[in-house]
């Protein structure tokens, strides 16, 4: 287990059939992926095999630090979907990256207005700025992507405007400071 809050258990994505599984069962909607930058949805289970094996190196890179982690409900044991806390990518505009740090969230439909992304991404943030030390978190969203800058909003972060530093796509970009998650001056 990484974190857990009061309605979920954030822990590493297992290498299991069940979590294959799930991975499959969120990422083949269009309503997910097309706020993630996939091209397309997953088309079959195998798919989620790659991806699992992409977040395992990812975790492995980063000392079991930093990952992709699932968010299990504890009253039903379902996986609702996908909480990140990572280094962002190389920037796309050329710039210099500055090793910042991201947090996000992909949630299958049907646990899309419960909450959960709000739950998640706090736990997230805390464990960053309270126990990684992390300066700051950024989050980026599609300007569209509306229920993702809500949850930013509602996470305290504070909007910085339109980037294409990363992702090489126009993206809504939030940060969160410590002093703001702390409730400090």
């Amino acid at each position: 287990m990484i974190f857990e809050t009061e309605r979920l258990i954030v822990r590493e994505w297992r290498d299991t059939p069940e979590d294959l599984d799930r991975i499959f069962e969120i990422y083949r909607h269009a309503e997910v992926t097309r706020w993630i930058g996939m091209e397309q949805p997953m088309q079959g289970p195998d798919e989620a095999r790659t991806v699992m094996n992409r977040w395992q190196a990812r975790y492995e890179k980063n000392e079991h630090k930093y990952g992709p982690w699932a968010m299990e409900v504890k009253a039903t044991g379902v996986v609702a979907g996908t909480v990140l806390l990572g280094p962002l990518p190389e920037p796309s505009d050329g710039s210099e990256g500055r090793g910042e740090i991201e947090v996000g969230w992909h949630l299958h439909p049907d646990y899309w207005g419960h909450g959960y992304a709000t739950e998640a991404a706090t736990g997230a943030l805390d464990l960053a700025l309270n126990q990684y030390r992390v300066a700051e978190v950024y989050a980026v969203a599609y300007p569209t992507n509306e229920r993702s800058i809500a949850v930013m909003r509602r996470l305290g972060m504070s909007p910085r405007g339109l980037t294409t530093r990363w992702y090489g796509r126009e993206a809504q970009c939030y940060v969160t400071l410590p002093r703001q998650r702390a409730g400090s001056n």
